[in-house]
């Protein structure tokens, strides 16, 4: 039976290129593991790897694990970022209410909404 551990990072990839293989030598099998670079909702940039594109979603999915998961680049400042924007980025549902009015108290501000963004899950 298979882990159903619940993935961290559910906001969507937005953009995802594979790399180099993650060990050189066995760079010959086609089916090897490479460096996968991800672009998420939030506009991060993260370096995961796996055999292929699903499984390397699926690893970075389980957020950042260092060494198989790590961040490049953080987010941008986003000049315009409203929490609505926030919680459709990180796919919160309508049916988190308690979260939703909490991030409404605390992210009150622009600058800690761009902290939470740039800085989510590290």
């Amino acid at each position: 039976m298979r882990d159903v551990t619940p993935m961290v990072n559910q906001q969507a990839v937005i953009h995802i290129v594979r790399k180099k293989p993650v060990w050189t030598e066995l760079a010959a099998i086609p089916d090897g593991i490479h460096f996968y670079h991800i672009t998420d909702s939030l506009g991060r940039k993260w370096r995961t790897i796996g055999q292929h594109i699903t499984d390397a979603i699926e690893v970075f999915g389980f957020g950042y694990r260092d060494p198989w998961t790590t961040i490049l680049e953080q987010a941008p400042y986003d000049s315009e970022l409203s929490v609505e924007e926030l919680l459709r980025k990180l796919c919160v549902t309508m049916y988190d209410e308690e979260l939703i009015c909490d991030m409404h108290i605390i992210l009150n501000t622009l600058e800690r909404r761009n902290e939470l963004s740039s800085g989510f899950w590290i």
